[in-house]
């Protein structure tokens, strides 16, 4: 296995220029890194499955089972953190080359060694230090599978239009975009998405202290932007991407949902 480090605003060819979309992303960006090089409080929340990662990893795995395929070999995780449940979902789709993207040089150690098993089967591992505009925009290469998980909401609500318009570029035809996040309902705004969060933390959240669940919100209330399902229907269908679809849904917000790339049409093939 190798672990890349790149630095965030360096691209992986030089014809791009990497930049970030809206001017406030970068102090941002690196609050949420420090948070998530600590990993004590998340690790403990995911730990306790509060945001039901064995659910919805488990219909994933069931997702990508069903959709093996010889042909679908590429993975990139965009935010991909320590990777714990990614092992499973690579078996299950047969993948052999898996690239992840994230800002945590912590969170990509941990995945070094989450992945190192898999590696040790053939496994083609690269994981790059760079957020996911960034990334999306430096990689060259296209993939069968761009997948992020809880790490969407973190962007600005222009910057995800631009996740959603980088991932259709860097998918080949027929490629498959799956995304797990909290979302808001339709009805939500985000004053009251954070409002109803703080009630479901302080009643649910029995495996941290009472200050860790303050830290915890404190993050939350000030770094995440969920976005309604009906809002990411409409980035996809800007960026090129037909129908958005929802896989699995737990407690309202905690869900994952998934498109494809149009494959090539045939006279484009033949022509």
């Amino acid at each position: 296995m190798f672990l890349i480090i790149i630095h965030e605003h360096t691209p992986l060819n030089p014809t791009p220029a990497v930049k970030f979309v809206t001017s406030d992303t970068q102090p941002r960006l690196d609050e949420i890194s420090r948070f998530f090089d600590g990993q004590e409080i998340y690790r403990k929340v995911v730990l306790g499955n509060h945001m039901f990662h064995r659910e919805i990893y488990a219909a994933l795995s069931v997702f990508f089972k069903e959709r093996r395929s010889t042909g679908r070999n590429s993975f990139l995780d965009a935010g991909c953190g320590d990777a714990r449940f990614i092992p499973a979902l690579l078996e299950a789709g047969g993948f052999r080359h898996y690239t992840g993207l994230d800002l945590s040089a912590v969170s990509l150690e941990l995945a070094a060694q989450n992945l190192t098993a898999l590696e040790a089967r053939g496994l083609s591992i690269r994981l790059l230090q760079m957020d996911m505009l960034s990334g999306l925009e430096a990689i060259t290469e296209t993939f069968d599978t761009v997948f992020s998980s809880f790490a969407l909401h973190h962007l600005t609500h222009e910057d995800k239009q631009e996740f959603f318009k980088r991932c259709f570029s860097v998918l080949n035809p027929g490629g498959l975009l799956v995304v797990v996040d909290t979302l808001r309902t339709e009805t939500e705004s985000r004053e009251q998405y954070m409002d109803a969060i703080r009630i479901y933390a302080q009643n649910n959240w029995h495996c941290l202290e009472d200050a860790e669940t303050e830290a915890a919100l404190e993050h939350i209330t000030t770094q995440d932007f969920p976005e309604s399902f009906a809002a990411l229907q409409v980035m996809a269908d800007s960026a090129g991407f037909p129908e958005l679809r929802q896989l699995i849904c737990r407690d309202v917000w905690f869900q994952c949902v998934y498109t494809c790339k149009p494959p090539l049409k045939v006279d484009a093939v033949t022509a």
